[in-house]
């Protein structure tokens, strides 16, 4: 593969002008391709030649993928330099940020986000859970509710809001009717099964969230909020029923 591939003008009808940056080309078709090494050196040689916002930030996207957030973070942080109107990079880089539990980092780079695409549903959700996360709960309901308003059947939003309203006595009723209504439409979500589970502990029906637990840890047995919600159960069961309920909650 030649090192000389470099940016060229083409025209267009009615004379305006576009450029092609060849090896940001071949890098964006080797990673639709899964050659992620190949795509990877592609999108180095475009930066190195032209330092084209778009491979800085497709190249942080694999670094992303691969959990290097810190590497990932400097490549976003590169394209937004070029193109501060990039929120796609803004909620990347709350992704990342959020991962390695810098929440007020993440809050900030998704307000950001989501003030470049004030009615971006995921982009507000996402915004809801690192304000959860950071401790900032009437913010985070607050933002959930104008994400609900946008998306009322999004799936991940009122699994969100649902959760954040089990832990106010007086919301959590409408916590669990969001739940439910999510498990009606995505039965086999295993997050929504663990959050609902969550909201019958809350009510002490312990059977009903066994199941739950059970089922959605049979179909995500390594994902992590599943099984904080197993290790949940059996706290919330000691205390309610003892040694009795450690047999009906799952392992």
């Amino acid at each position: 593969m030649s090192n000389k591939l470099r940016r060229y003008r083409i025209g267009k009808p009615g004379g305006s002008t576009s450029y092609i940056h060849p090896h940001y080309d071949l890098g964006t078709l080797s990673q639709g391709l899964g050659a992620y090494r190949r795509a990877i050196w592609h999108y180095k040689k475009e930066i190195e030649l032209t330092g084209y916002y778009k491979a800085h930030y497709n190249l942080g996207v694999i670094l992303q993928e691969r959990k290097r957030y810190r590497d990932a973070i400097g490549e976003f942080r590169k394209a937004l330099r070029r193109n501060p109107r990039l929120h796609e990079a803004y909620n990347n880089l709350g992704y990342c940020y959020f991962h390695l539990g810098n929440c007020e980092d993440a809050v900030s780079a998704y307000s950001k986000a989501v003030n470049l695409r004030r009615r971006d549903p995921t982009y507000l959700t996402n915004l809801g859970r690192a304000y959860a996360r950071a401790g900032r709960y009437q913010e985070a309901v607050s933002t959930m509710r104008r994400a609900m308003v946008l998306a009322p059947d999004h799936l991940a939003t009122r699994t969100v809001l649902g959760y954040l309203l089990l832990e106010r006595k007086e919301t959590q009723s409408e916590g669990i009717r969001l739940l439910r209504a999510a498990n009606r439409s995505n039965p086999s979500d295993p997050q929504v099964l663990a959050s609902l589970a969550s909201g019958y502990l809350n009510l002490g029906r312990l059977q009903e969230a066994a199941d739950l637990l059970r089922k959605a840890k049979g179909l995500a047995p390594k994902d992590a909020f599943v099984l904080e919600q197993v290790r949940r159960s059996h706290r919330r069961g000691r205390t309610l029923a003892g040694a009795k309920a450690q047999r009906v909650l799952p392992e």
